[in-house]
């Protein structure tokens, strides 16, 4: 562990949610491979999370900060 919210890991399994772009799907298995709660982000790639049965939920910086900060 890095820091108190910051984890390093190398996924070594690719669950290919997100097919459409091979960068965001990277992300996508880094934070499941993290077991993070939320992808803070805008890019709607990352919406086959909801309901996918994995625990990354993404949500908009904005959200983020009204509900957390």
């Amino acid at each position: 562990m890095l820091h108190d919210t910051v984890v390093h890991v190398s996924p070594t399994f690719r669950f290919r949610l997100i097919s459409r772009d091979q960068d965001d799907d990277a992300f996508a298995d880094a934070a499941i491979a993290a077991e993070a709660s939320f992808i803070i982000t805008h890019d709607r790639h990352f919406e086959v999370l909801h309901g996918s049965g994995y625990r990354p939920r993404p949500i908009t910086p904005d959200d983020f900060i009204t509900r957390f900060l």
